[in-house]
């Protein structure tokens, strides 16, 4: 078990998948600078940057991607944001299921106006959600998968799949 300067932030046996997710969590944060509309930056300019983060919670892996993005979150508001906008975190539960999965990557877009999205640990969940990346124009960096169909998708299907990033 390690504890992080936070203090409260302790990713429990994956502290690889921990500093992986943090990573890429700052990927993420780059990646919208760069892809997000403009009209979706402007719309919320004056509020914090909301990136979402997907995972199965009751898995120790799902639990690490989480406590990751929330030590990236952590970190980068305590240096002062980017360009002096704090990170505001949401969090969502896909329970290893592509349906509720799914719904959430839905709600996180088009109710919590998420501009970004990170995590994602089951294969079949990140497949689920690859066409709704791009569907909603939204950067989805996947943090835990190992299906090489994620790639191919992106390379076969560029225009469709361009918004998803796999690790």
């Amino acid at each position: 078990m390690k504890r992080y300067a936070t203090g409260r932030l302790t990713c429990l046996h994956h502290t690889r998948r921990c500093r992986g997710t943090e990573a890429a969590l700052a990927v993420a944060l780059t990646l919208v600078a760069v892809l997000v509309p403009a009209r979706a930056i402007a719309a919320s300019a004056s509020g914090p940057i909301r990136i979402g983060v997907i995972a199965p919670f009751a898995a120790i892996p799902g639990k690490s991607i989480v406590n990751g993005a929330e030590l990236a979150v952590a970190k980068i508001n305590a240096s002062g944001g980017i360009n002096g906008r704090r990170v505001r975190l949401f969090k969502y539960d896909d329970h290893f299921s592509t349906t509720r999965g799914v719904r959430a990557f839905q709600r996180a877009v088009n109710q919590d106006h998420v501009v970004a999205m990170v995590g994602g640990f089951s294969s079949e969940v990140v497949l689920a959600l690859q066409p709704w990346s791009g569907r909603l124009h939204v950067p989805f960096l996947t943090t835990g998968t190992g299906a090489t169909q994620i790639t191919r998708n992106v390379r076969e299907h560029y225009q469709r799949n361009k918004y998803t990033f796999h690790e």
